[in-house]
């Protein structure tokens, strides 16, 4: 990745790469013609059940949907959820609002009732995708704006079903995507921002995002990937393997590594994309083995940090030439930053092609070399903005187009950017700041921690008290008391240390894609500290 340093106004440019795709071009468009081009090809592989879908059955399916939606007379400027978990027919559905031009708003089935509650509320979706399972919930959730319900699994008396658009038309050979407004610059799809700390937002994705990246460009390459399509990578590689020909594996259940473990051999997985925590749960995993991972050529991990020790165990477990690498990104934005090579474990690397990034200090003024700041990025293409929300958009893009992350961090000399912490998450003990991510890379240098996260509860007094929730691994034998003496072994500074102490839990709190909930890991410390009488 080449990249640029402007010395004078303090900007970071990478390198710039033309998309080949016309700007009047829509993803539908796109979609449309590259299925035609591989028909026999399998792009699509449901491990719960064991359905394979071609690129020619993705196409039909996809152009009957489509027609479906236009009696329906939906087009651009309507929204169509889909709320389910990774099943067969997900895919024709969201190919079927591509062709129709009719942009989609994916919600996570899982997620409690007042969020789906208030994440559907923003779109009013008119009609909704969704699994029979959590129909009645959906229903509830949409009271206020009554949308029309399909289900694409778990189908339910007197509710319509997916399977009933899925019939030959006449005209489907002669039916062509809907022409766009606005060309490759329309919204897709909305997103839900990942609400790790608050409520989610919701993000539209315009086609530029899917167009800019290549990920995958061998149509041999067979794909594990965890999250569904509420999550940017999980709809990302749905629309991209119809473009690219790949095979995706999917599935409708949590992450557990035993499955993994199962499945790289089952399809021999060349290429997967992780959570970093599902990262640090596979290395330390009792059956995992070099022979396990022979098959995987690529492995990309995000979301959080991963130790330098876990990191380590991954490059030991996998072959010399598969290509391990992080990436740092955003819901908004997409990929920022990726770290492929095997050095500088605590970076996330440099910038991905077609950005630019600048360090800013609180005033706005930007800033140079490892000197730390908020971390602002701009991309070649407009960002359409959180749905419905014209305040909060303004809010994360400035003036001039800088997209501000809210993560705090630094480049340094090689061009490598590193995070230090949120912007908002920076606490302080006493009048002095201190960084959780500091903290939570020391604890896991110790040998039996498969996972950690640092939060803090607050005390009049004294401020942010940090605490730790740790998971242990297998076998371990570490105390409580380890953990803390650790700390302060390692940080010096009284207000780095666990103030509120160290407790270890089964797991930490986190969404369905790995990433965790900060909001609810701080109630849980808040709880383990007041049975301790750490705070009232």
């Amino acid at each position: 990745m080449s990249i640029s340093y402007d010395k004078i106004n303090k900007i970071w440019t990478s390198e710039r790469e033309e998309s080949i795709y016309s700007e009047k071009t829509s993803l539908g468009e796109i979609v449309y013609q590259q299925l035609q081009n591989f028909p026999n090809k399998v792009i699509q592989i449901d491990d719960t059940n064991n359905t394979k879908v071609t690129a020619q059955e993705a196409w039909e399916w996809g152009i009957r949907i489509a027609q479906h939606l236009r009696q329906l007379k939906l087009d651009e400027n309507d929204v169509i959820g889909i709320v389910a978990l990774n099943t067969t027919y997900v895919l024709p559905a969201a190919i079927g609002c591509l062709f129709n031009g009719t942009p989609i708003h994916t919600v996570n089935p899982k997620l409690d009732l007042d969020t789906i509650s208030h994440c559907l509320n923003i779109t009013k979706p008119k009609l909704i995708f969704c699994d029979g399972g959590n129909c009645e919930l959906l229903q509830k959730a949409s009271s206020s704006f009554n949308p029309i319900f399909y289900t694409l699994s778990e189908h339910i008396k007197g509710i319509p079903k997916i399977v009933d658009m899925l019939k030959a038309t006449t005209g489907e050979t002669k039916y062509r995507p809907a022409k766009l407004s606005k060309g490759v610059k329309q919204t897709v799809a909305i997103l839900c921002s990942s609400g790790t700390t608050g409520k989610p937002k919701a993000v539209c994705i315009s086609s530029s995002l899917f167009l800019f990246y290549d990920w995958i460009n061998n149509n041999e390459s067979v794909l594990y990937i965890s999250s569904g399509i509420d999550w940017i990578t999980g709809i990302y590689f749905l629309f991209s393997s119809c473009i690219r020909g790949f095979t995706r594996i999917i599935f409708n259940k949590t992450f557990e590594t035993s499955h993994f473990l199962e499945i790289l051999k089952k399809y021999q997985i060349t290429t997967a994309f992780l959570s970093s925590r599902y990262v640090a749960a596979l290395v330390q995993h009792p059956d995992v083995s070099r022979e396990n991972l022979k098959h995987l050529k690529s492995i990309t991990f995000g979301g959080s940090a991963l130790s330098e020790v876990n990191s380590e165990k991954l490059i030991q477990l996998c072959s010399e030439s598969a290509k391990i690498s992080f990436c740092y990104g955003s819901t908004e934005m997409g990929p920022i930053s990726q770290r492929c090579e095997k050095r500088k474990f605590n970076s996330v690397g440099k910038l991905f092609n077609n950005l630019q990034l600048a360090i800013v200090s609180d005033e706005g003024q930007h800033l140079g070399p490892n000197e730390i700041g908020e971390i602002i990025v701009k991309m070649p293409y407009p960002w359409n903005g959180y749905y419905g929300n014209p305040q909060e958009s303004a809010k994360a893009v400035d003036d001039h187009g800088w997209f501000h992350s809210g993560d705090v961090g630094y480049v340094d000399d090689d061009h490598d950017l590193f995070i230090v912490d949120r912007k908002k998450e920076i606490l302080k003990y006493r009048g002095l700041q201190f960084s959780t991510n500091e903290i939570e890379g020391v604890i896991a240098e110790l040998t039996g921690v498969r996972d950690v996260c640092v939060v803090s509860v607050f005390n009049e007094t004294d401020g942010d008290l940090a605490g730790a929730l740790v998971v242990l691994a297998e076998g371990s034998n570490l105390k409580q008391q380890d953990v803390i003496d650790h700390v302060k072994q390692r940080l010096v500074s009284p207000h780095k240390h666990l103030n509120a102490g160290a407790y270890f839990v089964d797991k930490l709190p986190q969404n369905l894609n790995g990433k965790l909930i900060k909001k609810e890991a701080s109630e849980l410390l808040r709880k383990l500290a007041a049975k301790n009488h750490l705070v009232k």
